[in-house]
């Protein structure tokens, strides 16, 4: 009889705990799900305000010098809306390929950056035109200068890696 009672009680207690257990788990996976739809709104509001900037295309003034920072130079195009940058467009140039940069940004905050990189078959001449062999595109979303959500080539990118890339980001802002 009194081992009855033993067993119920240490039946009890391991169900308390593993209840407990159960509760925050569930906890922890409703946080994960609200940060992953608050994180999912930004991303459209970011959206939302880059085409909401493209369609003020005759508002904007345009700026535009070269950039000696590759090995075939480039391009870097700002636009203004007042006095606010609010579209950058840099180009790098290389040998064998090119980087296309499209920034946007919010009172001088980066929002949103663009980047396709494209490689050639083989090196570009004046007047020669070659093959792609390869591609990148990536986009990358920001929150007060916080890198929130990565796309490469359409898939997402897990957050682990999103410091390291924020830092080498935020050079071009």
């Amino acid at each position: 009889m009194k081992s009855n009672r033993i067993l119920i009680l240490v039946l009890v207690y391991l169900l308390g705990m593993g209840c407990s257990q159960m509760k925050k788990q569930e906890k922890l996976v409703q946080e994960v799900e609200y940060q992953l739809l608050d994180t999912i709104g930004r991303v459209k509001k970011i959206e939302e305000y880059k085409h909401e900037i493209e369609s003020f295309k005759e508002k904007w003034k345009m700026s535009e010098r070269d950039s000696f920072e590759s090995a075939e130079g480039g391009e870097i195009r700002c636009f203004y809306i007042e006095k606010d940058t609010v579209k950058k467009e840099i180009d790098y140039y290389g040998e064998m390929g090119r980087k296309h940069l499209v920034l946007y940004q919010k009172n001088g905050l980066p929002v949103l950056m663009e980047e396709k990189i494209f490689v050639y078959e083989e090196p570009l001449g004046i007047n020669q035109t070659t093959a792609l062999s390869d591609s990148l595109v990536q986009q990358f979303y920001f929150d007060k200068q916080n890198l929130i959500y990565w796309l490469k080539n359409g898939q997402h990118v897990h957050s682990s890696s999103y410091k390291e890339k924020e830092e080498e980001l935020l050079v071009f802002f």
